[in-house]
């Protein structure tokens, strides 16, 4: 569904990525794992088509985005859950439900969905009428997600859907995660919990200072030396795919 070739991306002078290439295939969910200032919401963003300056290839079910505008990019089926969530903390939790479904005209379908996300996060209806400011983290990440999900989107990205929030709400939005992807969504995650999205995951890559240095199933991440030393908390080995050492 996803591909990305050789994508170079940069603000101004300062180039980000270096040559990013990754694929993700209709009902996978693939999982980018980095440090923080790896990249990696750089690379959701272009996707997006949110950063000024791209090169490379992103292609959408056989399409270059880059033809395509960010609110085309929506319409074409793409959703995005930002890091930090984002929720319009004057509007009403239903507000920014709708906001999420801004690209469909057929109001059937927005009720619709309206009611996935209210059978998926019970918590928001409860809350629909509040205003989303007044939620807790986890509560806005809920609204994040269901704000994604709202216009029944093809792939589904996720930034940094741990940061900031309690233990407890971090194991709950990843059983999210696994619950949507056991229905069919497809999914890319990025993330700086390794240990949390590689438990999720089918394949993975792993993100260092703008370039890809790493990739495999979920089990080969796992398994090497690298990752284990720098995201897992397990070893001493070095550098992701080094297979440890100095």
């Amino acid at each position: 569904m996803l591909e990305i070739k050789n994508l170079h991306a940069a603000y101004g002078e300062a180039k980000v990525l270096h040559g990013v290439s990754l694929t993700v295939n209709k009902g996978e969910l693939v999982t980018v794992i980095g440090a923080n200032g790896a990249g990696k919401t750089t690379m959701m963003k272009s996707i997006l088509g949110l950063v000024p300056r791209v090169q490379g290839e992103i292609r959408w079910e056989g399409r270059s985005l880059l033809e395509l505008r960010p609110w085309e990019r929506a319409a074409a089926g793409i959703a995005y859950v930002p890091e930090g969530r984002r929720v319009f903390p004057e509007l009403t939790v239903e507000q920014n439900l709708r906001m999420g479904a801004y690209t469909v005209r057929d109001q059937r379908q927005v009720q619709a969905g309206l009611e996935d996300v209210y059978a998926l996060f019970p918590r928001l209806a409860e809350r629909r009428r509040q205003r989303a400011g007044s939620l807790s983290g986890g509560e806005q990440q809920m609204l994040a997600i269901g704000r994604a999900l709202i216009s029944r989107p093809r792939l589904l990205l996720i930034d940094e859907v741990s940061m900031g929030l309690m233990p407890i709400m971090v194991e709950r939005a990843f059983e999210i995660i696994r619950t949507l992807h056991r229905q069919g969504m497809t999914i890319l995650l990025v993330e700086q919990n390794a240990r949390q999205a590689l438990a999720v995951a089918d394949r993975g890559y792993v993100l260092e200072l703008g370039r890809i240095v790493l990739e495999g199933t979920v089990a080969q991440l796992q398994q090497d030396p690298g990752v284990q030393a720098a995201y897992l908390g397990l070893g001493t080995g070095g550098r992701a795919g080094d297979g440890g050492g100095a």
